[in-house]
C-alpha cells in the first residue's frame, strides 16, 4: 500500500498494528519495527528507494522475505503513504526488481480520494502543521501528488496489472473504507469491534 496521503493510510496502519494476531490468523504478516522513526508503518522505505542503493534495497527485500518464511504466513503486507511520492520509473524500478527476486506475486495498491475532499483535507493538515502565515501559493506548492503520474510510474516499473487504484470514497450502499480495504485487498473481514 503506497498511499496516498489523506486517504486512510493512518487508519490502515493503526488497524494492522493493533490487530497483528488477527492478520496472522488470516495468513497476513504486517511487520512492525522495520524502521526506527515510524515503527508501525513503512514510509521510511521511501528514503531507501530514493537512495538508489540497489544492494540495500535488495537486502531489504531479502529481510522481509525471511520474515514471511519465519512466520509461516502466506502474505506480507507493507503500508507507507510516502511511497506515493515516488513518481519516476528510474526510482521505483530497483525496488520492483528486488521484490520480484523474492516474491512470487506482488500487488501495489494506491488509494485515491475525490479531488475536492483530498484538497480540503490536505489544506486542513497544512494549516495545522505550518507555524508561519500561509499563502495560497505556499499551499499550492505543497501539493506535489499526481495520482495519474504516480500510477503511470509504478505501473511502468511493476506492470499495469500489478498496480491497482482503490477508491477511498464509498457510495451510500457500500461499506466504510477500512472494511472495504481489508476485505478486498487483504481478504479479511473486519468485525465491528475491530473497526
Amino acid at each position: 500500500h503506497i498511499g496516498s496521503h489523506k486517504a486512510g493510510s493512518t487508519a490502515i496502519q493503526s488497524a494492522c498494528a493493533r490487530n497483528t494476531p488477527l492478520l496472522a490468523k488470516a495468513g497476513v504478516l504486517y511487520p512492525t519495527e522495520l524502521f526506527p522513526n515510524y515503527p508501525q508503518q513503512h514510509s521510511e522505505l521511501t528514503q531507501l528507494v530514493r537512495s538508489g542503493d540497489e544492494a540495500a534495497i535488495a537486502g531489504f527485500a531479502d529481510k522481509i522475505a525471511a520474515l514471511l518464511q519465519t512466520g509461516g504466513e502466506s502474505t506480507l503486507f507493507l503500508s507507507g503513504e510516502d511511497l506515493s511520492s515516488l513518481a519516476r520509473h528510474d526510482e521505483i524500478f530497483p525496488l520492483a526488481e528486488a521484490l520480484r527476486t523474492v516474491f512470487d506475486e506482488i500487488r501495489v495498491v494506491l488509494v485515491i480520494r475525490r479531488k475536492a475532499d483530498y484538497v480540503m483535507s490536505h489544506f486542513n493538515h497544512f494549516l495545522r502543521h505550518t507555524a508561519r502565515p500561509v499563502t495560497a501559493e505556499d499551499f499550492r506548492a505543497s501539493i506535489k501528488f499526481s495520482p495519474r503520474e504516480t500510477l503511470a510510474a509504478w505501473r511502468s516499473a511493476f506492470g499495469t496489472e500489478t498496480v491497482i487504484p482503490f477508491a477511498y470514497d464509498s457510495g451510500a450502499s457500500q461499506q466504510p473504507f477500512l472494511r472495504r480495504f481489508f476485505d478486498q485487498i487483504l481478504g479479511i473481514g473486519l468485525s465491528d469491534d475491530v473497526l
